[in-house]
């Protein structure tokens, strides 16, 4: 396995699964002032969190914040670190996603071309880095957005799995479950019959 593909396997066998998410175009320049600055981290859990660093410059960090558009508006986040940790959820993976780095009340920079999640995975399946089984994982990733858009109900004209989001060769996982053997069925033996059962799911979340 070549070197540049180490990180990818091990994504791929990690139990968190990790990924590159970068906003393109993000780009410290020569200044004083607070600017924002292209990052590659972002990992996958129940949520996508990308950390998207800054320079301070000559302001104070404690001063910063970054107001990002969210499938339910605004939101203002404070650094951590010389980083700042944004949740994405996965039903937000085709949203157009436009940092602004606040200095106060001040704007100090913002991303000028906005980027989504789903647009940054098909350009890594299709930057060469990503081998068959990266490729493959990627495109579950785009399966799952897509699923958790049809559930929330949410930019469900713009789905992830898309075909503007997809690569030549895509080809997710084959969730396709087998035909499962009714319980009736599989629970009777000598002196025991179930005449039915009953699954009761009290949490929307499962």
């Amino acid at each position: 396995m070549s070197r540049r593909n180490m990180w990818l396997a091990t994504a791929v066998l990690a139990a968190s699964v990790c990924f590159i998410f970068m906003f393109y175009g993000i780009q410290a320049e020569a200044s004083e002032g607070p600017k924002l600055n292209a990052t590659t981290a972002a990992e996958i859990g129940d949520s996508f969190v990308l950390r998207l660093g800054f320079s301070a410059g000559t302001a104070s960090a404690e001063n910063l914040t970054l107001v990002i558009n969210r499938k339910k508006g605004e939101e203002a986040i404070a650094p951590t670190g010389s980083v700042f940790m944004i949740s994405v959820d996965p039903d937000e993976m085709t949203l157009d996603l436009q940092p602004r780095l606040m200095n106060g009340t001040e704007e100090a920079d913002r991303r000028t071309t906005p980027y989504s999640a789903a647009l940054y995975v098909k350009a890594l399946a299709e930057s060469g880095l990503a081998d068959d089984s990266v490729k493959t994982m990627l495109a579950d990733l785009l399966e799952y957005g897509a699923a958790a858009q049809a559930y929330y109900n949410y930019r469900t004209d713009d789905l992830a799995n898309d075909a503007k989001y997809q690569w030549t060769g895509y080809q997710p996982t084959d969730f396709t479950a087998p035909a499962a053997t009714p319980v009736s069925v599989a629970n009777v033996g000598d002196g025991i019959r179930i005449r039915s059962a009953n699954l009761w799911l009290e949490s929307d979340t499962v």
